[in-house]
Order: structure tokens, then C-alpha cells, then sequence
């Protein structure tokens, strides 16, 4: 299979040696569906693609409290996934003085997956709802925390 798409490409198997990232980028536009439509964007999107697993290995090795992965975005260009960011939220300021809450007594963290007041991820696409997405994912975790079942109101 793989023989097929370097020909596609305009490759051979020994024109270069493949690294394990290349071999990953392959399963990555098999899973995908993903289409480059010349070698030039081909190389350009395997680029991106190296750049993006260094981070996420980078992260993931770096002792944080979350995990990333690979998705349908893991070849964007920078330009392309901001262009998907469509809301701007006019910026405003309130005069009042913020209430400060007593800090005594709390957890050191909670983590909301393993209790279970968290829905999967989901694929917004390209909509530029993302604020619909996160107050539905605030709703849905606020309703398993007060009690109810966790119940996915999106999608």
C-alpha cells in the first residue's frame, strides 16, 4: 500500500530512507482522508506535520496535566487554523471590584474526567462556534456535578 502512494507522489521506496515521522504522516492522511494535490504541498504539509509531533512530544514529555494528540488539524498552517477562529468578543471592562472567595478547605485539583463530568472531545469544524461548544460542555458538566446523568446536549 505504502508502495502506492510514493508512486503517487512521484517517489520510490529508496529514493530516501523514511523516518518513523514520515511513516506516521502516511497513516496520518490514510486516517484523515487528507489530499495534497502537488509534491510541493505534499512536502509543505509533511513539514507541518514534523513541526506539530515535536510538540506534541515536547508537551506530553514535559510533565503537564494533559495529553495532546494528533487530529484533522495536525497539517494546518498557523494562517489556516486561525482563520477557523471566527468569534471576536467585544472587549469589555467592569468598574466593579471583583469579590474575592475564601480559598480554605479546597482540593490541591480535581480532575472532572474521572469523575465523570466530562463529554468527549467534539469536532467543531470549521463554524467558528467554539463559544457554543464550550457553554454547552459547561452545562453538561454542571448538570453531572449538581446530580443528574452526564448527558451530551451537542452533536
Amino acid at each position: 500500500m505504502w508502495h502506492k502512494l510514493l508512486a503517487a507522489l512521484g517517489m520510490k521506496a529508496h529514493d530516501h530512507l523514511m523516518t518513523p515521522a514520515d511513516y506516521d504522516f502516511m497513516r496520518y492522511i490514510t486516517e484523515y482522508g487528507k489530499h495534497y494535490g502537488t509534491r510541493s504541498e505534499y512536502d509543505m504539509r509533511l513539514g507541518i506535520f514534523k513541526e506539530t509531533l515535536k510538540t506534541i512530544e515536547e508537551h506530553n514529555n514535559g510533565g503537564n496535566t494533559h495529553q495532546l494528540g494528533l487530529n484533522h488539524m495536525s497539517d494546518y498552517t498557523a494562517w489556516e487554523y486561525k482563520k477557523m477562529l471566527g468569534y471576536k468578543p467585544a472587549r469589555k471592562v467592569s468598574a466593579a471590584e471583583p469579590k474575592m472567595l475564601s480559598e480554605e478547605g479546597l482540593a490541591d485539583d480535581v480532575n472532572w474526567v474521572t469523575k465523570g463530568a466530562v463529554t468527549g472531545v467534539k469536532n467543531q469544524g470549521q463554524c467558528g462556534s467554539c463559544w457554543a461548544f464550550s457553554t454547552t460542555g459547561s452545562i453538561e458538566g454542571a448538570r453531572q456535578i449538581a446530580g443528574s446523568d452526564l448527558t451530551p446536549l451537542s452533536e
